[in-house]
C-alpha cells in the first residue's frame, strides 16, 4: 500500500496483512516534489505520480477569483521502479514529464498504457503524451 503525503513529499509504503488487512508501515521514499495520485502499473508494480513541483502557485490556480494568467503550477510526473521489495532503497526515482504549466497546470494524476501517459489536473486540461524512452 502506497501514501502520498503531499505537503512533505513522501511516498510511504505499507505491508497490508491479507488475514486481518492490518498495516504495518515498512518505509518512505523522499521525492523533493509535492506529491498527490499514485497510479500503480499492473504488469511491472512501478509507481506513476502526478506532482506539482510549485505549491504555491497551485493555490493560486485553485482560487478562481485570485487567479493571474502571468502564473500557472507546474506540472511533473515522476516513475519509480523497485529493484527487489519495495523500499527506498530499492527505489530509483524518474522525472517523465516536467512542464512550467503551460501545457498542463498541476498535474494531479498520470495513468501510463504501453509507450503512453495520461497526465490529469484538477484546475486544468488533460495531456496525452507519447515517452519514447523512460
Amino acid at each position: 500500500v502506497y501514501v502520498s503525503e503531499s505537503f512533505v513529499g513522501v511516498i510511504k509504503i505499507y505491508r497490508r496483512d491479507s488475514k486481518t488487512n492490518d498495516l504495518e508501515y515498512v518505509d518512505e521514499i523522499e521525492t523533493g516534489t509535492v506529491t498527490d495520485n499514485i497510479e500503480v502499473e499492473p504488469d511491472t508494480g512501478n509507481l506513476w505520480i502526478g506532482c506539482t513541483p510549485q505549491l504555491f502557485k497551485d493555490a493560486l490556480e485553485v482560487q478562481p477569483n485570485k487567479v493571474d494568467a502571468r502564473y500557472k503550477a507546474g506540472s511533473q510526473v515522476l516513475r519509480i521502479s523497485f529493484k527487489g521489495d519495495p523500499s527506498a532503497s530499492s527505489a530509483s526515482i524518474r522525472e517523465v514529464y516536467f512542464d512550467d504549466g503551460g501545457q498542463i497546470a498541476g498535474a494531479s494524476a498520470a495513468s501510463p498504457y504501453g509507450n503512453n501517459v495520461i497526465i490529469g489536473s484538477v484546475t486544468h486540461n488533460t495531456v496525452h503524451c507519447h515517452i519514447k524512452a523512460y
